[in-house]
């Protein structure tokens, strides 16, 4: 529905109390100005005379320099005089400029105080926009406290009398339940007087209330006319609607021609929703000739606003060379900023391209990252949005392909894990790390990889090129090398063999004496890494009831004497996740122990599942410190 508005403080026709065709004192026609210029003095007499009709429109002539210099000084002063001087003579058109002076600082100082005094004063003076604006002053504490039922009050007042925008916020008050009872017909009723009246958000309201049934019997020819109206009096979220009826053909005949009109009517207002439909119209031809130029212009026009559809589309356009020249590079950027925008069908477009090296170097973790980025968007078949033309989803899910082996649907994208996992198990025996330990444990990540990207493997020396010096860390050196193979992507069914990213840039730490590593050093960590499964277990199990810890750290995990148990506590900060989404950590305390907690809640961020796993990093930390 459309929001409330407060109406603003400008002269409307009826704040001249003159003739515009004839000089109020000597009825000469005139043209422009409101008094003939032999009639000012005169005004100016009767006015310092003590006549608060001259008072007032010299004012007039003063604020609008009409005949005379403008002078907001002098217009202040004269409505002021006119307004004390019609105090007793309930001349209330002066108290309500008057009003606006203070509440502008027109030809004086802001003062709130005195412009609840004097719209209170005009109001009462049966001024009907002073009315209006009493209700405002009362509905935000302007120049007096907040008091909605005063303002219900008066907002009654002036749409009784006949202000179509006091009409409006009555009817929105009605329907929100807002200072007044929620009353749906009284609210339907009010909207029908402001559109009756000319107010375009009324008539978008009422449209609406036809359109759905709301208190009425449902009319769709009556929404079709409420909506024609407001669009013709420029409100845009009716000429939107007004396309998709001419477009359907409901409430009026189908008529393509008239929805790109206004396609095009509400573009040029600046819509981006709008200039993505204009593109798309030009793309078809719909309603107009087809012109993959202009489809391509008005594509570029939305992006540019913000749309993430169009940046999509507009990168296709990019990609296909469609309306524009061919370029990959400008096809990625604006994939990558549609993407940025959260727009599903981008992001995998935007994987696709870096998995083939399109518009920017080949690189399989980001396009892995972003197809994770699309998968997390939905959680089944059943999620997926399916076009409306084509009824097939414009992304390639993993579930909408099978491996060309076991026919299985892949679980991730072209990933068959049943298959895989027989391949790495076929290549056990052809690779050793000698350790037993290290193998087995190798070999326990790979039975259990859901992606590719889970994937671990033992790289041996002779598979490392241009090994460099680059920098010494905490505890060892660090070089950077290039592994020949690279990391697997997926599987090749024609070749038999893995997709690899080769010559992949990896880096190396030395492991100082690593010759006289025994069996119980590798012992010692496979304890350790016993320890680090339970914790990790521990924590999913409280993440998997919606909970998170808040205070993780070493001290709150406690082991059995044979070290058989493991033992979370210390849940004093234990909270629902949605509890943390909701609130509000600008002025909340910090909590925790300082090497354990994550940037963002020392930059008073919410806590979130992710700070529990920073916390539980650090843990890990410790471990390969051996410091616990």
């Amino acid at each position: 529905m459309e929001n409330k508005l407060n109406k603003p403080n400008i002269l409307d026709k009826n704040a001249n109390t003159v003739n515009t065709k004839n000089c109020l004192y000597c009825n000469k026609i005139i043209t422009e100005e409101l008094f003939c210029k032999e009639c000012i003095n005169s005004v100016k007499k009767l006015a310092e005379n003590g006549d608060e009709v001259a008072m007032f429109n010299l004012a007039i002539c003063y604020k609008n320099g009409e005949g005379i210099e403008m002078n907001l000084e002098k217009a202040f002063y004269w409505f002021q005089k006119a307004a004390e001087n019609a105090a007793e003579n309930g001349y209330g058109r002066a108290m309500f400029n008057l009003a606006i002076c203070y509440e502008n600082g027109e030809g004086t100082e802001k003062n709130l105080e005195k412009v609840f005094y004097w719209y209170q004063k005009a109001a009462e003076n049966s001024v009907t926009e002073a009315m209006f604006q009493l209700a405002n002053c009362y509905n935000n504490g302007i120049g007096t406290e907040k008091n909605l039922e005063k303002g219900f009050h008066w907002c009654q007042k002036a749409a009784e009398n006949g202000d179509e925008v006091a009409m409006f916020n009555l009817a929105n008050s009605y329907y929100n339940g807002e200072e007044a009872e929620m009353n749906l017909e009284k609210a339907f009723y009010w909207y029908q007087k402001a559109a009756e009246s000319g107010y375009a958000g009324a008539m978008f309201n009422l449209a609406i209330f036809y359109e759905n049934g709301i208190v009425i019997e449902k009319n769709l020819e009556k929404a079709f006319y409420w909506y024609q109206q407001a669009a013709e009096c420029g409100h845009e979220r009716a000429m939107n609607n007004i396309t998709l009826y001419y477009t359907n053909g409901v409430g009026t005949e189908k008529n393509l021609d008239k929805a790109f009109y206004w396609f095009q009517k509400i573009a040029e207002y600046g819509a981006k929703d709008a200039m993505n439909n204009l593109a798309i119209c030009y793309e078809n031809g719909t309603g107009t000739e087809k012109n993959l130029e202009k489809a391509f212009y008005w594509h570029q026009k939305a992006a540019e606003n913000g749309d993430e559809i169009a940046m999509n589309n507009l990168a296709k356009y990019y990609e296909n060379g469609e309306g524009t020249e061919k370029n990959l590079e400008k096809a990625f950027y604006w994939y990558q900023k549609a993407s940025e925008n959260d727009y599903t069908d981008a992001m995998f477009n935007l994987a696709i391209c870096y998995e083939n090296g399109k518009g920017t170097e080949k690189n399989l973790e980001k396009a892995f990252y972003w197809h994770q980025k699309v998968l997390d968007k939905v959680s089944s078949k059943d999620e997926v949005e399916l076009c409306n033309k084509c009824k097939k989803s414009h992304i390639c899910y993993p579930w909408y392909e099978q491996c060309n082996e076991c026919k299985q649907p892949y679980i991730h994208y072209q990933w068959c894990q049943q298959c895989n996992v027989k391949r790495f198990q076929h290549d056990f025996p052809k690779w050793t790390s000698g350790s037993e330990f290290i193998d087995k444990f190798i070999q326990e990540a790979q039975h259990n990889v859901k992606n590719s990207y889970e994937i671990l493997e033992w790289i041996p020396y002779n598979k490392l090129s241009s090994i460099n010096y680059y920098d010494k860390g905490g505890f060892s050196e660090i070089y950077k090398a290039i592994w020949s193979d690279g990391p697997i992507f997926s599987w090749n069914s024609d070749k038999q063999q893995w997709n690899r990213q080769t010559d992949y840039e990896v880096i190396l730490k030395i492991l100082n004496n690593s010759s006289s590593l025994n069996s119980k050093f590798f012992d010692e960590w496979q304890d350790r890494v016993q320890l680090l499964k339970k914790i990790i277990l521990g924590l999913k199990v409280i993440h998997e009831s919606n909970l998170t810890h808040g205070d993780f750290h070493d001290g709150n995990i406690l082991m059995s004497d044979n070290y058989d148990e493991l033992f979370i506590i210390d849940l004093g900060l234990c909270k629902p996740i949605s509890d943390f989404q909701d609130s509000d950590n600008n002025n909340n305390e910090i909590y925790g122990v300082l090497p354990y907690m994550a940037p963002e809640i020392l930059r008073r961020n919410p806590y979130i599942l992710a700070s529990d796993i920073y916390s539980i990093s650090m843990i890990m930390w410790e471990f390969t410190l051996l410091s616990m």
